[in-house]
């Protein structure tokens, strides 16, 4: 993978750091049992210590994105009618992953029902993002052919 390409690899991991600096300003708001699991209907049904809470989150969007980087990696850097696809999952997944537990965090700040909405709402448009940037081949200095 060329030095151009980095960033584009990269920023996803920028959610990782966003959750982990969100856990740290609120760190003293949460109680010492987290609400951790949720019922269809978004009422809190399972409980975790603050501790435990704060790191399997963090290591699960960091697995998860490594796994994702780990899979894109496994084919080499791929050509430019896969990327568009690979980009928007990759950051479609890294968004999902990091605003679902920051909703966990805001639920356990604020209480009521967990809403779900936003974190697909903003798949969805970091997805497209990554689409867009695959597709644009942003920081190649090259343009994709087009038919």
């Amino acid at each position: 993978m060329s030095l151009r390409r980095h960033w584009q690899v990269l920023l996803p991991w920028s959610v990782v750091i966003a959750y982990a600096a969100e856990l740290y300003v609120h760190w003293h708001q949460l109680g010492n049992r987290v609400a951790t699991h949720f019922s269809a209907s978004g009422v809190a049904n399972g409980w975790q210590s603050k501790d435990s809470f704060a790191l399997t989150s963090v290591l699960i969007i960091a697995g998860t994105l490594a796994v994702c980087l780990v899979l894109v990696n496994a084919y080499g850097w791929p050509g430019p009618q896969k990327r568009q696809q690979l980009l928007a999952a990759y950051y479609g997944v890294a968004v999902f992953v990091g605003l679902t537990f920051w909703g966990l965090v805001r639920q356990n700040l604020h209480g009521g029902v967990l809403n779900m909405i936003i974190p697909f709402a903003a798949a969805f448009g970091a997805g497209a993002l990554g689409y867009w940037i695959g597709r644009a081949r942003i920081g190649d200095g090259e343009n994709i052919p087009r038919p």
